[in-house]
């Protein structure tokens, strides 16, 4: 039977259309999940049909550096960009400009100039980081000034050419620390406020001093005669200095300190105003000033007693006295969430309770309108609201919750006495801060029961999913092709990951094939007041070595628990669909150090945990017989023992324990230790627990076969030096090793693995002789016993790159950064 090339493609194309990846793509952009990649926004700045969005932190706290764009029509996410000089990151200030122009300066002080996600230029740091930022427009002259108080540098915003470097000592003389508070355009030149502060960075009228900047070449800049302005001597903190427009008049605004009172004095005439106390209660310290128009006027602190410390906003206005205050706290009540101002409509927008209120600030105190915000839009723990686009009839609100969910949120004002808000669009930029995921198989085989337990694991093997194939061929050629979505079904292509933040309190469930991959399925909020959170899912109990310590299992039962100050909290969620099937909570006496896993339970849920101590007690999850019946019967059937460790990184130690039953739960004992006293603990590593091991033995080339170790209970620990400690170690057993292996001098006495190269050692690694000190140190853990299997050291490592480690059945793979030569 001879088949044409035409035939050939009739033929190829009945079949369904087949996504597969090569080798060398596995792993690689499968689907990708974009975030900001920073934390609650404080400046937004709107950019044609896309919005601008960082943390900046005027106060020097660790922020994100992160400025991020996203489209305001969709909410997808376009780009971002890092604007700090390290990875590590640090805290930064960002001043927006014209279009999609803004200026940086990182924690060491380099200021960079952007265009959207173009890199204009930068200037190289300085001595001592500014701690303000201006981008000025003086006529047809844009100009970057910066300024750490005592200097100022001014930048050509198109080139960066450094147009002038002046310090406030030689403009000023006086007893008191001389800064620069503020650069303003005045008409087509600069202006700027200097005054004598002093170390509590306080300053006032009397001794502040307008000075004119006139440009008048490529890098000339004319210093003007310092005019005192003669206003009160009542004390401002300088810091909070800002510029406010009134008219055609300019104010200078700031708070008098700890009382919160707003200062205002004109810088054209001695006029001076006083406004009554803001009243915020959690005030501990004065981010910003920020005027929106003559009358309203936005004060953001902080709050140090939590770390990173609480950003507060308050809204005051200057002319009636009335205040909108926001607060963030574990106990304390807040006033209103995510307030913000539109200037145009003469509205102050603020969140209470799911509900956005509207408030005319020209006419009354109390809300004109209650508008429900969609509950699905989660808008109950909003953190911040930033304005987005604000006329007199509609407003557009980019709003952010606790959980870093980020939406935009449209407000048709219409004649103030009626309108709607409704959702544009809702992001989960949370999944950014992910610290942990789980891969379950999304099949519509679900195991629901104990009893249908068995007929559900020969639905999932191989030959059941082959026999799928098999039907769908046949089917072919009866004319019924078979959908996509039942092949990848059969061949167990469908998987859901379970995304885990520690940050934000909150588990996602996203799909990994199908149409709605990389989406989120469902969310699972978790207790805000918790100190962490973990994922529990499959046992520790495995019936196969080759099948990894997890043993196979297929469930999609995940219990989450929450640690609290004194309560241990569960939630048993299917992870394919987010549904909760039970929650519960139980008393914590002593603080959890280790999570066993254990599957198979009749209870409130079928995924069940033994919680491990401080004080070697052990509770049970969920807490009900059926469940206690589980453990009892797991324990007492290991013949050899059921064993687990704890690591301890504040003595820098791992014990190994034994649990057995009796009475009514287990009893804990310990049966070994390894310490690592003179070092710190830097990195753990674990075989994978879902390791499908190919071979368990190697066939050599005479037909002899070498058993590869395999121990599912092995664990890597890497240690360095402690700082200012020459002591390395008092456990015995790495002693001895260490001891063992300076005796062994020469090649002969050097053990290799067959196939290792014939080189004395591998680079970087300590040898016999060597002059340099060891201070990286990767020692293989059995963690049944506690003993120390295998040492080695190394030398000239970096203390502070990065450390990676993975176990792949027989083989330790890991990596460090090295100190240059």
């Amino acid at each position: 039977m001879r088949i044409t090339l035409l035939g050939w493609v009739i033929f190829s194309s009945a079949f369904a259309q087949t996504f597969a990846l090569f080798r060398e793509e596995i792993g690689l952009n499968d689907f990708t999940i974009s975030s900001t990649g920073h934390g609650i926004p404080t400046i937004v700045q709107t950019v044609g049909q896309s919005v601008l969005t960082s943390d900046p932190s005027s106060s020097g706290s660790m922020t994100s550096c992160t400025v991020a764009s996203r489209s305001t029509m969709t909410g997808k996410f376009e780009w971002r960009r890092n604007v700090c000089t390290t990875a590590k990151g640090g805290s930064h200030l960002m001043v927006a400009g014209e279009g999609n122009n803004f200026v940086t300066v990182d924690q060491i002080g380099v200021i960079r100039a952007w265009s959207g996600k173009q890199l204009l230029w930068d200037a190289p740091p300085t001595n001592v980081p500014p701690t303000q930022l201006f981008m000025v427009n003086a006529g047809a002259r844009k100009i970057v000034c910066a300024t750490d108080g005592t200097t100022l540098r001014m930048y050509n915003a198109v080139n960066g050419r450094n147009l002038a470097i002046l310090h406030a000592d030689d403009d000023v003389s006086g007893p008191k620390k001389k800064v620069w508070l503020s650069v303003f355009a005045s008409g087509n030149e600069l202006a700027a406020l200097v005054g004598r502060v002093d170390d509590k960075g306080m300053t006032s009228g009397k001794q502040a001093y307008l000075v004119s900047l006139v440009i008048t070449g490529e890098q000339t800049v004319n210093v003007g005669e310092p005019v005192s302005m003669g206003h009160s001597a009542d004390q401002f903190l300088a810091a909070t200095l800002k510029i406010q427009n009134v008219g055609d008049e300019k104010n200078a605004i700031a708070l008098t300190g700890l009382d919160n009172k707003l200062i205002s004095f004109s810088l054209s005439s001695s006029k001076t105003s006083y406004s009554s106390a803001l009243d915020h209660p959690l005030w501990t310290s004065i981010d910003s000033v920020e005027p929106f128009d003559k009358d309203i006027i936005r004060v953001r602190g902080s709050d140090d007693r939590y770390s990173p410390a609480k950003v507060s906003v308050a809204f005051f206005n200057s002319d009636s006295g009335t205040v909108w205050k926001q607060w963030h706290g574990e106990e304390e009540a807040s006033q209103f969430e995510g307030i913000n101002y539109c200037p145009a409509a003469k509205l102050m927008l603020a969140f209470s309770k799911g509900s956005l209120l509207a408030f005319d600030t020209s006419t009354s105190t109390s809300p004109l309108k209650s508008l429900k915000v969609k509950d699905e839009t989660n808008a109950k723990n909003v953190i911040s609201s930033e304005i987005i686009s604000c006329d007199e009839s509609s407003v557009s609100l980019l709003v952010t919750t606790s959980s870093l969910t980020t939406m935009l949120i449209k407000l048709d004002v219409g004649d103030k006495e009626s309108g709607t808000s409704d959702v544009v669009w809702s992001v989960e930029d949370g999944v950014g801060t992910a610290s942990s995921a789980l891969l379950l198989d999304a099949t519509d085989h679900v195991v629901l029961t104990e009893e249908d337990e068995a007929e559900v694991m020969s639905k999932i093997s191989l030959m059941s999913r082959l026999q799928g194939q098999f039907e769908s061929a046949i089917a072919l050629f009866q004319g019924a092709l078979t959908h996509s979505a039942t092949r990848d079904d059969n061949f167990g292509f469908v998987k859901l990951s379970v995304l885990l933040s520690q940050d934000v309190h909150r588990a996602w469930g996203i799909p990994t094939t199908g149409k709605n991959r990389g989406g989120i399925n469902w969310i699972l909020d978790l207790p805000e007041g918790a100190q962490w959170h973990s994922l529990v899912h499959g046992t520790s109990n495995s019936p196969s070595i080759v099948h990894g310590i997890n043993g196979g299992t297929h469930s999609p039962f995940v219990l989450a628990l929450s640690g609290q100050k004194d309560e241990l909290t569960w939630t048993c969620v299917d992870g394919i669909t987010g549904e909760v099937h039970a929650t519960g909570s139980k008393p914590m006496m002593s603080p959890a150090v280790q999570i066993i896993p254990m599957f198979g339970g009749t209870g409130s849920c079928r995924q069940v945990a033994i919680v491990i101590h401080e004080d070697n007690t052990a509770t049970i999850l969920p807490d009900d017989t059926k469940s206690k019946n589980l453990i009892s019967k797991q324990l007492t059937m290991s013949t050899n023992g059921f064993y687990t460790h704890v690591l301890n990184r504040e003595s820098n130690s791992l014990e190994a324990l034994k649990l057995t039953q009796e009475g009514d739960g287990p009893i804990i004992q310990r049966v070994g230790k390894a310490t690592f006293s003179g070092e710190k603990i830097v990195k753990v590593t674990y075989p994978h627990r879902d390791e499908i091991v190919q071979s368990p033995a190697q066939v050599s080339g005479d037909d002899s076969i070498l058993l590869k170790y395999l121990n599912p209970h092995l664990a890597v620990v890497i240690t360095i030096p402690e700082e200012n400690n020459e002591e390395t170690t008092s456990d015995q057993v790495i002693a001895a090793l260490m001891n063992e292996k300076k005796k062994k001098i020469g090649p002969k006495h050097q053990r290799k693995p067959a196939g290792a190269s014939q080189q004395p050692d591998v680079a970087g690694a300590s040898s016999p002789g060597e002059e340099e000190k060891s201070n990286l140190f990767v020692n293989v853990i059995d963690t049944v016993s506690g003993r120390v299997l295998y040492r080695v050291s190394h030398t000239n490592a970096s203390p502070d790159g990065p450390v990676a480690a993975l176990i792949v059945e027989n083989w330790i793979l890991y990596s460090f950064f090295k100190l240059e030569e």
